[in-house]
């Protein structure tokens, strides 16, 4: 069994159990995808919801079955929203998991790591964040390590350049997750990769990642 903790886009392989990101922009059949589901705005899709207020925001986010709040967070690198509103849809967010109590976020980073930090503790949130594609360097590893968050990893994995794949040895297999996001890898291709990388057999990267899931949703 292969756990992929964020895709956007589905296998159907019965092997896999998907955890599926919904985009509220398509409608209600997005809510019917998926083995799991997390529901939010994306800083990406800000503009869409540019022209709704809270509580209009608020009815799109509830009443339907899913498992947690996600992908939301703050992207320093899209220049079309500004920063400020990202970091307003994101404190409503975040506030809505709140609310909802919800265990875990599914957390989109892009250099904002320290802003989305100081926000969590604003709002005073006491769920757990796993940090999909993760690229955060040694510093922000062991810091995100130390409050207990998780890591989930797929294409960096792939590309020994960037920041998150020298960070991944840093990291407890306790608190790793993998996915395929919305690219065209193979969520075996990952796991397979992984376990080459940490000098684990298949089965052992298997069994630690349903531990976690199950962890996770207790």
């Amino acid at each position: 069994m292969y756990i992929n903790i964020h895709t956007h886009i589905l296998s159907k392989d019965p092997s896999h159990i998907e955890f599926y990101n919904v985009d509220i922009r398509k409608g209600d059949d997005e809510f019917s995808k998926g083995h799991f589901r997390c529901v939010g705005i994306h800083p990406w899709w800000i503009q869409s919801f540019s022209g709704y207020n809270l509580e209009k925001l608020e009815a799109l986010l509830q009443g339907r079955e899913y498992q947690c709040i996600g992908e939301i967070g703050l992207d320093r690198a899209f220049k079309e929203v500004d920063f400020e509103t990202q970091c307003n849809f994101f404190r409503f967010q975040l506030e809505f998991a709140k609310k909802r109590k919800d265990p875990f976020v599914v957390i989109h980073c892009v250099r904002a790591y320290n802003d989305i930090l100081k926000l969590v503790n604003e709002v005073g949130y006491e769920g757990v964040l796993i940090f999909h594609d993760y690229n955060g360097n040694e510093q922000i590893t062991r810091e995100l390590i130390g409050r207990g968050y998780y890591f989930s990893y797929g294409i960096k994995l792939f590309n020994e350049q960037t920041k998150g794949f020298k960070s991944f040895t840093l990291i407890p297999l306790s608190k790793l997750f993998f996915e395929t996001d919305d690219s065209s890898l193979k969520i075996e291709e990952v796991y397979l990769r992984a376990s080459k990388l940490r000098g684990k057999t298949l089965d052992e990267i298997k069994s630690r990642i349903k531990e976690n899931f199950e962890e996770l949703s207790a």
